[in-house]
């Protein structure tokens, strides 16, 4: 998987890929072009003498979409500390197609203003701390 996506992260129509339970799940922007598939066919080899499964799910957003908001993000870190938001984790995530932000100190208005200014490529979420005593 890790050759394939190599393979495939210079396309511009790439998202990501998965393993999943049947397979390979590859996301694009538009159904796979014959270069994809050519690539996929050549690199989704046999395992244990059967053909690897691959099946294709369509997303609104590719990977280098998610990165330049994953990077605005990176841009916007001082902005988003002097407004009292803090940033604890933030990326591309393959489930929601989205650049998934998780604030240490969640609260809606947080998020509301994560979304107002980069729209619906985000998803926010409270960081979910665990704490241990010994």
């Amino acid at each position: 998987a890790v050759r394939l996506h190599q393979e495939l992260s210079d396309f511009a129509e790439y998202a990501a890929l998965r393993i999943v339970s049947y397979g390979i799940e590859l996301n694009l922007v538009g159904p796979p072009t014959p270069e994809i598939e050519a690539i996929v066919a050549q690199e989704t080899r046999l395992y244990r003498a059967l053909p690897i499964p691959v099946r294709y799910r369509s997303v609104s957003r590719s990977l280098r979409e998610l990165e330049a908001v994953r990077d605005r993000i990176y841009a916007d870190y001082g902005y988003w500390q002097e407004q009292g938001v803090e940033l604890s984790t933030w990326g591309p995530d393959i489930e929601t197609n989205t650049v998934k932000v998780r604030l240490a100190h969640y609260t809606k208005a947080y998020a509301d203003a994560l979304i107002t200014r980069y729209g619906n490529a985000v998803t926010v979420y409270p960081h979910g701390y665990t704490v241990r005593t010994a």
